[in-house]
């Protein structure tokens, strides 16, 4: 049983990992650690957080509270869809891995998409998905890929 453990930074934390755990322990409540947490078990690593956090206790419901609504409006800013600029406020906020089918509620799972672009999402023929939490990638039935990512604040 191989076990590492290192500590790592927000910016060396999924680049500069030169391997991929198949455990992964999240200590914290903030949206980073939920952030992060999500994406290590959407990509299926067993993850376990540990948090006192009520952001944590949606992941296994399909209801979006208040406090997710807004994280994912503030860091989407508009529709997903590349060409499209309706604000997330106006927009669905759908699961790109349908909770029907095992998409956690979650940052990492959700996106804005206004609902013509909802709609397209559901079209046989189109794909999306999220790379990472906030970063979208559509596939036309052509084959051609556009990518999102998450909005850039300047302080």
């Amino acid at each position: 049983m191989d076990v590492r453990a290192e500590r790592f930074t927000l910016a060396t934390l999924i680049e500069d990992m030169d391997y991929e755990p198949n455990r992964c322990v999240i200590i914290g409540g903030s949206k980073v650690a939920l952030e992060y947490g999500s994406f290590f078990q959407a990509t299926g690593c067993q993850t376990t957080i540990l948090s006192r956090s009520p952001l944590m206790e949606t992941a296994s419901l399909h209801h979006v509270d208040g406090g997710l609504r807004e994280y994912v409006i503030a860091r989407d800013l508009t529709c997903r869809n590349p060409v499209c600029g309706q604000p997330a406020s106006r927009a669905d906020l759908d699961h790109t891995i349908p909770w029907e089918q095992g998409g956690q509620t979650c940052s990492c799972n959700l996106g804005g998409e206004c609902r013509r672009d909802h709609q397209l999402k559901q079209h046989p023929r189109w794909k999306l998905t999220q790379i990472k939490p906030g970063w979208f990638e559509w596939t036309a039935p052509s084959g051609r890929t556009y990518t999102t990512q998450p909005a850039t604040y300047i302080a």
